[in-house]
């Protein structure tokens, strides 16, 4: 009786080990996983930040080619203003 009470101990500890070296074999996998899915973010947030500063400076560049219009900019406000007298006067 007393062998068998040893032998079910042993494995049930054989059992309790098999389980956490499976155990820590997944929270290493999700350790992995984790710093790669963080590296990816970043990697991603750097490609974000390019092209943002990109947009950024195309746009500041129109900006400055539109400002420096007067011509254009006069010709925007006589067309606003029309279409504005033509909805005035013929929509409301």
């Amino acid at each position: 009786m007393r062998v068998e009470c040893q032998s079910g101990f042993l494995l049930y500890g054989n059992e309790m080990l098999l389980l956490e070296i499976f155990i820590m074999a997944l929270f290493q996998w999700a350790f992995y996983t984790s710093f790669f899915v963080s590296f990816r973010i970043d990697e991603n947030m750097d490609d974000t930040l390019t092209n943002v500063e990109g947009a950024q400076g195309a746009l500041l560049k129109y900006l400055n080619s539109i400002s420096s219009n007067r011509w254009l900019m006069i010709k925007i406000f006589f067309v606003l203003i029309f279409f504005l007298m033509v909805f005035l006067f013929f929509v409301a």
